[in-house]
């Protein structure tokens, strides 16, 4: 609605004058407009909040308000006092003034894994190298309080099962070693001991995030390090007569303690030359300890959300 100046006015924007019998000052006329048209505005948004217009409250208004600001930004969580819906400052508050205000929310999903290349953590995340969060109910009550729900339950593991897939071990080889995790990385997922009240953080070191629907790869799931197999075979005669005699071997085979002479193996009547067949991959390609693509060092959190002052 527009100003509505006093009755009988020229200037649009003129000023009430209260009127005063002792000094003879005559006050302003007021329109109808002037008195109608402000309650039929508080009116029209007080319907709108969807409540009943009433003469007994006179903080329609201000619930109205309240109201319909929770309509425009849905999601906004509130708390009731006094029987009034009030945000609760998480996503939007109003100050001692009245002034409404959207509070910054985290663009992190909670409980969630994220890389980072910057080294120092962020506010409300902890890396993901399988730590022990102590009190943890206390620190970082929004984690805490998801974990034990239907959804949050799918990110856990008992402290048992997390050790066992920690410390798992996925082959053992011709020569009696064995390859596995090794205390290191395996594990992503979280262990919520709510009678301590700690949380084992998910263990992500030296793996790889991959899209799972692959390869038997379900979501949460891991493999093991492996490479496809290069079996070889090689087929000599039952005697060798001379150094000429001797294979070749080119690639990851190679002859090696190649000797001069050596009994014939059948009755030990002659000597003849002879040699080692053998095999290594670090003469075609790098090799280390394990086998893995080309990579970048980044820092793995998980955000546990805002946490407690």
């Amino acid at each position: 609605m527009k100003y509505n100046a006093p009755a009988g006015n020229s200037d649009p924007n003129a000023s009430y004058v209260t009127g005063n019998a002792v000094t003879k000052v005559k006050g302003s006329a007021v329109p109808a407009e002037a008195v109608e048209f402000p309650q039929r505005e508080i009116v029209a948004a007080i319907l709108a909040a969807g409540l009943v217009p009433e003469n007994e409250d006179l903080t329609q208004l201000k619930k109205a308000i309240e109201q319909l600001a929770k309509n425009q930004l849905p999601g906004i969580a509130t708390t009731t006092v006094n029987g009034i819906s009030r945000p609760d400052g998480v996503t939007l508050k109003i100050d001692a003034a009245g002034k409404l205000s959207v509070v910054a929310t985290s663009k992190y999903e909670v409980g969630e894994f994220y890389y980072f290349r910057h080294p120092t953590l962020k506010s409300g995340m902890q890396p993901a190298q399988g730590g022990l969060i102590t009190n943890a109910a206390t620190q970082y009550p929004q984690i805490w309080a998801y974990l034990q729900t239907t959804d949050g339950q799918l990110l856990c593991k008992t402290e048992a099962q997390w050790q066992a897939m920690t410390t798992a071990t996925w082959a053992t080889l011709a020569d009696g070693t064995t390859v596995g995790w090794g205390g290191i990385g395996g594990a992503p997922f979280y262990v919520q001991d709510l009678t301590a009240g700690t949380l084992r953080m998910p263990d992500l070191r030296g793996m790889y995030a991959e899209a799972a629907g692959f390869d038997s790869l379900g979501v949460g799931g891991v493999h093991i390090d492996m490479i496809r197999n290069f079996a070889s075979s090689l087929a000599l005669s039952d005697r060798i007569y001379a150094s000429t005699d001797i294979v070749t071997a080119t690639g990851v085979l190679y002859m090696s303690n190649i000797r001069a002479s050596r009994p014939f193996p059948r009755d030990g009547s002659a000597s003849y030359p002879g040699g080692d067949l053998s095999i290594d991959p670090s003469r075609k390609v790098p090799v280390g300890a394990a086998n893995k693509p080309r990579a970048w060092g980044a820092l793995a959190c998980c955000y546990l959300g805002t946490p407690a002052a």
